[in-house]
């Protein structure tokens, strides 16, 4: 770790430290070298920015934090999909929101490398343990003792019989429904080399881990913004309807081309963009969107995609901004109430970080993603969950084939024993 060092300070009690690398490291391999328990990933999707971090120089829930009192550092973290929901056991250490600047972090940024340390004025040094080792080793599939889907088939089916009803007789128009698969392994799993694993060919997403404890973590490879922010820019996007990937060229083409003419897929993504559309539009002075859907393509999915480009009105907070946004039809349903009501009433476990906002914010910019393709690694169990959206032409069995392949990443992870 060579290079010049770099003083940050405010009028505040919080100073950085920048080392610049001479040759830059793989942030993620390096963090499956360190002591577990107090680990942070993020890749952006959009730009080279990785950033890995351990330990705590601050942390708190997302409201109660003020990343400008930290020049140049990143709050990391995340916020539960229903933030005054019950919390079940296993996310009852991530709650309903929690953000945490790490103490130290190794960070990639358009092909150059450096080593920051976030700390007090009077504490400068390193957090007990730091490992300078790299390390590259491949994991193998974990052995799965049991598998469980919550709701089965049979469960399942019934929801969206019971969501149909509801479209006929109330004002309901959408609801995205989800299955948690809970996978009990055989042994312990670091989730980082777990991340690194999902990571390979995912496509254009981004890539998150946060870890609250050992063996306890969140993480996952999702491929749809909440919003970034830069000042007073703000970019988001609508991502729904989904069909497969296929290994022949002609006939992935025509998955996507099946897609973009499908009347259903396309009142679902419509859902999501006029929604969007109707937040954002009183926040900012000007606001633009592609003016028809494009498809984004992932490993084994593809989605359509439009996108969203502003100049806030007003300099909103963050938060603020997470409060309009989320969460859209794409996680959730239309109208908001109504189809929150309903998942829960019929969904059979807490989504706890599942579907919330994930992501970083700092003294003038910010990136959240919604936690989709995602995973709770807690007490030697991987808890998967995924969403389709269900709208009057949902076919039960067609949206359980959805979550499948949405889930296939991670099931690629692990084999039965």
């Amino acid at each position: 770790m060579e290079g010049l060092l770099t003083l940050q300070e405010n009028t505040h009690t919080k100073t950085r430290i920048e080392i610049p690398l001479r040759a830059p490291i793989d942030p993620l391999s390096w963090l499956i070298g360190q002591p577990a328990g107090n680990r942070i990933y993020w890749s952006d999707r959009d730009s080279d920015m990785v950033i890995a971090g351990i330990g705590v120089a601050d942390e708190g829930h997302p409201e109660s934090i003020d990343p400008k009192k930290h020049a140049g550092g990143r709050y990391f973290g995340g916020m539960a999909f229903d933030a005054e929901g019950a919390t079940s056991e296993a996310w009852r250490r991530f709650g309903s929101g929690h953000m945490r600047l790490p103490r130290l972090t190794v960070e990639r940024h358009a092909g150059k490398g450096l080593v920051a340390l976030n700390t007090a004025k009077d504490t400068i040094g390193l957090p007990k343990g730091v490992h300078a080792e790299v390390r590259h080793s491949s994991v193998p599939p974990q052995p799965v003792q049991e598998w469980h889907h919550f709701p089965d088939r049979k469960g399942w089916n019934n929801n969206i019989h019971i969501a149909l009803d509801e479209f006929n007789e109330n004002e309901m128009e959408k609801v995205v429904l989800a299955r948690l698969s809970r996978l009990k392994l055989t042994a312990d799993s670091d989730p980082f080399a777990l991340l690194r694993n999902l990571s390979a060919d995912q496509g254009p997403t981004f890539h998150f881990g946060f870890e609250l404890g050992l063996g306890h973590a969140f993480f996952g490879c999702t491929p749809e913004k909440l919003f970034s922010r830069s000042g007073s820019t703000i970019l988001t996007e609508a991502l729904a309807g989904t069909r497969p990937r296929h290994a022949e060229p002609m006939r992935d083409r025509q998955l996507a081309e099946a897609l973009l003419t499908s009347g259903k897929d396309s009142n679902e993504h419509q859902h999501v963009v006029q929604a969007i559309d109707n937040v954002l539009r009183p926040l900012c002075t000007t606001l633009h969107r592609d003016r028809s859907p494009s498809i984004r393509r992932l490993r084994s999915v593809q989605h359509l995609h439009t996108g969203f480009s502003g100049s806030l009105r007003n300099k909103e907070s963050d938060i603020s901004i997470l409060r309009a946004l989320h969460p859209t039809p794409a996680v959730c349903g239309q109208p908001t109430d109504l189809a929150r009501k309903f998942i829960k009433q019929h969904e059979p476990f807490q989504r706890g970080w599942y579907a919330g906002p994930v992501g970083w914010m700092g003294a003038d910019s910010a990136c959240f993603a919604v936690a989709i393709r995602s995973a709770l690694l807690w007490q030697q169990q991987l808890l998967i969950t995924s969403g389709a959206g269900i709208v009057p032409r949902s076919q039960a069995e067609d949206e359980w084939d959805e979550i499948d392949a949405k889930s296939q990443p991670f099931f690629s992870l692990i084999a039965s024993s």
